[in-house]
């Protein structure tokens, strides 16, 4: 890791006319909450070099750097690529009419964002480089060790929140965050007055915090990717600890929950973004076609283009099991008990504790009315 104190030049891309026109002022940076989880052992499985430098304000000495732009001329506002979702779409599945459906988080709706803004990112160093043939210049869209949401701070784009989430006061937390390294030195310069104004949480608001069920942030501003539903569900590898399984409720992919009940996204508006719009994946899942998923293969003709591959057909036939199990779906018994003998581990381990969750379930009535 980099060390705190480093000065960095940060620039600030706007969408809008005037994309790209301003720039931060140059700061010094602070080590942030994901130096804090890797301390104190947080970070869960996160591999390689994100293991070995998760939570790292500052690019690795071999990286182009040291200025930082965060964020792309982009649909949704400054530095960001929007992401809103229509309220009443939400908790879809949650319905006791669909037992044997799950829930995407909303940003794997429609296509992957990584795509999206990543192109706009190498539109954009196309032009940069065009202008500035001296300089260098990478792109990253939160595949990077950079803490994305510290720099986004810097730059003034929002301010963080107590789910460790960046916060905009236009978007709430539904957005995204791309950056550019590059070698170009950025002149700084002062921010517009209306940045200036210090936005944060209430002091009083532990909505975030009371409302996840698998306590993942463990005190304002700090937490426990290991607890994290949606570092669980996509992420994790193998099988999730089965103390955590139940209060992964209905979660197939991420999770949304800290984020709809922050004051801050009241006010967030549905996202213009076409290929945002156009679902691959949709905000509900049934169980079943999920549960005869056999190769990656069978994940690339479903789900291409979609978040959602990020899971890769294990980890989401996986969650499938979970789901199936907390939602008692008896219909899918067959599959599960056929998914008992998978090759992947998490996929049979899982299998069999639906089978045993469903059954037990259903048992347990017959034998509370049987006669004596």
């Amino acid at each position: 890791m980099a060390e705190a104190g480093t000065r960095t030049g940060v620039a600030r891309t706007c969408a809008g006319a005037d994309a790209g026109s301003r720039t931060g002022s140059v700061m010094r940076t602070r080590a942030g909450g994901g130096g804090r989880r890797t301390r104190h052992g947080r970070h869960g499985q996160c591999g390689g070099a994100v293991c070995r430098r998760a939570g790292t304000d500052e690019p690795r000495s071999g990286d182009v750097a040291p200025a930082t732009a965060t964020g792309a001329p982009a649909a949704g506002g400054p530095g960001t690529c929007g992401a809103g979702s229509d309220p009443a779409r939400r908790g879809a599945a949650s319905d006791e009419s669909l037992p044997a459906a799950g829930r995407v988080a909303q940003y794997a709706w429609g296509r992957d964002y990584h795509k999206l803004l990543g192109g706009r990112l190498r539109s954009l160093v196309r032009l940069l480089t065009e202008r500035y043939p001296g300089e260098q210049f990478r792109t990253g869209v939160d595949a990077t060790p950079l803490l994305e949401a510290h720099h986004a701070v810097a730059a003034e784009v929002g301010f963080r929140g107590k789910h460790t989430l960046a916060i905009n006061g236009e978007h709430g937390s539904w957005f995204f965050i791309g950056e550019v390294l590059t070698t170009l030195a950025i002149a700084p310069a002062p921010a517009p007055a209306p940045a200036r104004v210090q936005k944060r949480c209430g002091t009083e608001c532990s909505f975030c915090i009371d409302v996840c069920p698998t306590r993942a942030i463990v005190a304002p501003y700090q937490l426990d990717a290991r607890r994290c539903i949606s570092y669980l569900t996509i992420e994790h590898r193998g099988p999730v600890a089965e103390e955590l399984r139940p209060a992964i409720g209905d979660w197939l992919f991420g999770c949304d929950l800290c984020q709809e009940v922050c004051p801050w996204t009241v006010r967030a508006q549905a996202t213009p973004e076409p290929d945002l719009l156009h679902w691959r994946a949709g905000d509900v899942l049934g169980l079943a076609p999920l549960l005869e998923l056999r190769s990656h293969d069978d994940m690339v003709a479903r789900f291409a283009g979609s978040p959602l591959m990020r899971a890769g057909r294990d980890r989401l036939v996986r969650n499938a099991c979970t789901v199936a199990g907390n939602r008692g779906a008896v219909e899918l018994l067959p599959q599960l008990r056929r998914l008992t003998g998978d090759r992947d581990r998490g996929v049979a381990e899982h299998a069999r504790w639906a089978v045993a969750r469903i059954t037990g379930a259903a048992e347990a009535p017959a034998r509370e009315h049987r006669p004596s």
